[in-house]
């Protein structure tokens, strides 16, 4: 159906309780800060097997990449290896790199990458490290892996959108507490951390560029009269506070960074997602279905280890005896088996009547 009339984009805007503010505000590629000045970037390239349906992704990838060299930038390149690779692991400058003749063989997880590029890196610091990757190492067994946090914000780009099922807890870890990301290419990623790295210079506030939207989080003493930009404003009990109070927790994720292992941390982020109905990376939800589940769920939250995932590999699960799992049926469900009841006992009572006619007859 073909709308009545253009959507305009509008600014929206959440006062927190507890003296924050989220505003959501549409923004243009015109509005994307370019870089203030040289950086120094790290880039962790990818080179399992699976890599080699992106070369075309990666060869532009670096090229828009060399383009920032021209205004002073410094790009170090880390060629992480497969241990089946026969070679060992290399960091060389952006200008070495023959992206024509780049040997994709082997397979990596994204712990992986990460690990090398922190064994390979003698202290240099970066203002950002962009991993190029794809989305097929999430099944890859890390073997337990310890991946450091770095300080400069990792971010993950997918190249050509292709994204993982998920993340290993570690590497989840690494990427929210460094204050990076996932991004879909080298745009995406390069624009979430201009604007990240621009609101960096003002600790009061946080920002992030999320499908052409800006999302600021700032005390709501710190807002100002913003009287060119049209804002909705929305109570915190709407339906859009849930997205806000999302980004209120992120916001706090980054400024926290370093005690995101502390259980006071996670619990009052863990608050605000029960509060707002969120799933967070450190919130789920649970469907309950008895006074059991709900004492064990309890008692799980309870525990010092309430934040550590149990994590249990296919074929490892636990066996429960096939009677012991039960269902309970949706609304639907119950309606369904209500009218096949009542069916059966109609026919039932038809056919009851249909032979007592018969033996009368005769």
């Amino acid at each position: 159906m073909p709308a009545a009339e253009p959507i305009q984009p509008q600014a929206h805007r959440v006062d927190f309780p507890n003296g924050e503010t989220v505003i959501a505000q549409p923004v243009t590629a015109g509005e994307i800060p370019e870089p203030a000045g040289a950086l120094r970037l790290a880039v962790v390239l990818d080179r399992s097997r699976s890599m080699n349906e992106q070369a075309g992704e990666v060869q532009a990838a670096l090229a828009q990449l060399a383009g920032l060299t021209e205004g002073g930038s410094e790009v170090d390149v880390y060629l992480t290896a497969s241990e089946f690779r026969g070679e060992e692991p290399a960091v060389v400058k952006l200008a070495e790199v023959d992206t024509e003749n780049i040997v994709y063989f082997g397979g990596q997880n994204a712990a992986e990458l990460l690990v090398q590029f922190d064994a390979l890196n003698q202290g240099t610091a970066y203002d950002a490290i962009f991993v190029l990757t794809d989305g097929s190492g999430y099944e890859l067994d890390d073997e337990g892996l310890q991946v450091p946090v770095p300080e400069a914000p990792v971010w993950m780009v997918h190249l050509g959108g292709d994204y993982p099922l998920g993340y290993d807890d570690a590497t989840l870890e690494a990427i929210q507490a460094s204050g990076g990301g996932v991004a879909g290419s080298v745009d995406e990623a390069m624009a979430r951390f201009l604007i990240g790295f621009e609101a960096s210079l003002d600790p009061t506030t946080t920002r992030d560029l999320v499908d052409g939207t800006l999302w600021q989080t700032m005390a709501t003493a710190d807002v100002e009269s913003e009287a060119d930009i049209q804002l909705v404003t929305h109570s915190p009990d709407d339906d859009f506070a849930a997205l806000a109070a999302r980004r209120i927790i992120l916001a706090e994720m980054g400024r926290q960074a370093a005690n995101l292992a502390e259980l006071e941390t996670l619990d009052q982020l863990h608050a605000m997602a029960i509060e707002q109905g969120i799933v967070t990376p450190f919130s789920s939800m649970i469907v309950l279905v008895e006074a059991r589940q709900e004492r064990l769920l309890e008692r799980l939250e309870n525990r010092d280890d309430r934040f550590e995932r149990e994590y249990e590999d296919v074929g490892e699960t636990a066996q429960l005896p096939a009677m012991s799992v039960t269902g309970v049926p949706e609304p639907e469900e119950w309606l369904l088996i209500g009218l096949a009841a009542g069916m059966l006992v109609w026919y039932l009572y038809n056919r009851r009547n249909q032979r007592a006619t018969g033996h009368a007859s005769r």
